[in-house]
């Protein structure tokens, strides 16, 4: 989790509370980083929730918002595959210092069937090249896009 910022204007922010001078784009109901969530439900950072990240870049890019909070890979996909953002990808630009590293949990029933469910994943998820396959993902997606706007 990291934060999507105009090119033209980049914030020199490095804690959440830096961002008590700006307005900012969440996502309702993601969990952000543990400072800024409690900053943000104290009221003192100017955070607007919306429906999801697209909306949020399109309100970034309506200069509604002067920074939202989203997923680098997420942020690189939307700007690969949403036509309006796509357009505008010059206009936006990713801030490299990280807001969080969240975990994400995969959740299997208390079964057996559960149980090896389990240990199969976390076997094959333990012979994955993660980043391997993910740059691979998104060389497709960039060709795919260039070829359709040829």
């Amino acid at each position: 989790v990291s934060r999507s910022l105009f090119q033209t204007n980049p914030l020199p922010v490095l804690t959440a509370t830096d961002f008590v001078r700006y307005n900012m784009c969440v996502v309702a109901g993601y969990a952000n980083a543990g400072e800024f969530d409690s900053l943000g439900k104290q009221v003192t950072l100017h955070i607007d929730a919306s429906p999801g990240d697209t909306f949020n870049l399109k309100t970034l890019l309506a200069s509604r918002v002067d920074a939202v909070v989203i997923d680098k890979s997420v942020f690189r996909y939307l700007l690969l595959t949403d036509t309006v953002l796509s357009k505008e990808s010059a206009q936006i630009t990713f801030h490299e210092n990280i807001l969080a590293e969240l975990p994400l949990h995969i959740c299997f029933q208390r079964t057996t069937i559960g149980l090896k469910l389990q240990q199969a994943f976390d076997t094959a998820l333990h012979q994955l090249d993660v980043k391997k396959i993910e740059n691979a993902y998104f060389q497709e997606l960039e060709s795919k896009k260039k070829l359709s706007t040829k």
